[in-house]
């Protein structure tokens, strides 16, 4: 009996220490490749050469150099074709051809300054021989004026088409003059009420005045017009649109330019026409009353209508005759 216990206890003790050397084999072989991937981690940080990226940070140079190159070279030629273009040609060259002294082989009957050393009136005993010679007609008969015209720079040539009885004309014509935006200048005797509306709430820049919505007084730099939602917003003078932009006080609004420093503030818009940069004349429509903001909601629709002079407001209604 004492032998069967003894044989049982040997037995649990060797199954005992079998698990536990399993489990410290498990233990130290997880335990070694955590150490291992955890130290390739620390080694690999910050020292992980990619190839690849320095191989497309190659080619990209390389391309990059090449574009210079090709830039160069392109800058090369437009500098020779400026050097070609501002030498003078001659008559009978390849690059031009005038009536009635060149050949029609193309080869020049002598060039009008020839040696550098030939006059104007050379040339024009030149052009008065030729002539003569292609029109059947004495030299003496034959008009040898040459006529050049020189203009401004920016300028357009244009070749007048000789006839045989005709000598050399070259015109040089000064070409259209660019479109130039119109100089503004405010005229406040041209100025017309926005809006038909009454004044709600006056400028005072002076003293505070109530604004119901906020139930509160503070200075005001424009006139606010009571005024019903989709009535037309008219251009107080002639101007040019400068900013159309959103404000969460005063919703859509319209800057227009009206010269020497006056511009018009225009807020509480709705289906704004005129673009920036349009002109205006006075009285035209430029948007419709807009439904007011929550910060009018007490006053009703309304327009914001503000006028600075060199950036500083002033009162509007000193330009309307009530």
């Amino acid at each position: 009996m004492r032998k069967d216990n003894d044989n049982r206890n040997l037995k649990r003790e060797r199954f005992i220490m079998l698990t536990t050397s399993a489990m410290v084999l498990t233990v130290l072989t997880v335990t070694g490749a955590y150490v291992r991937n955890h130290n390739k981690n620390l080694m690999d940080d910050g020292y992980t050469i990619d190839f690849t990226a320095l191989e497309d940070r190659a080619d990209n140079k390389l391309k990059e150099i090449q574009r210079n190159s090709d830039l160069s070279q392109l800058a090369k030629k437009a500098e020779e074709g400026a050097k070609s273009m501002d030498a003078p040609l001659e008559a009978g060259s390849d690059e031009i051809k005038l009536p009635g002294i060149t050949k029609d082989k193309g080869e020049p009957i002598k060039s009008l300054d020839e040696s550098g050393s030939k006059s104007m009136s050379d040339g024009a005993e030149l052009v008065k021989k030729e002539t003569a010679k292609n029109t059947g007609k004495k030299a003496d008969q034959v008009d040898s004026t040459i006529v050049i015209e020189r203009a401004p720079a920016e300028t357009e040539i244009r070749e007048e088409v000789l006839t045989q009885d005709q000598p050399l004309v070259i015109t040089e014509v000064a070409a259209e003059n660019p479109v130039v935006a119109e100089e503004l200048h405010f005229s406040a005797e041209s100025m017309v009420k926005p809006v038909d509306g009454e004044v709600i709430i006056p400028y005072s820049m002076e003293h505070g005045v109530y604004f119901a919505t906020l139930d509160q007084y503070k200075c005001n730099p424009a006139i606010i017009y009571g005024a019903a939602e989709g009535e037309a917003v008219l251009a107080c003078t002639a101007g040019r649109v400068i900013n159309v932009h959103d404000d969460a006080v005063l919703g859509h609004m319209l800057v227009l330019d009206l010269g020497d420093g006056y511009q018009a503030i225009y807020g509480q818009l709705d289906q704004i026409e005129i673009p920036i940069g349009g002109m205006v004349e006075a009285g035209t429509k430029l948007a419709s009353v807009a439904t007011p903001t929550k910060y009018y909601g007490v006053e009703g629709s309304n327009l914001y209508f503000q006028i600075l002079k060199d950036g500083k407001s002033v009162d509007p209604g000193q330009f309307f005759q009530e």
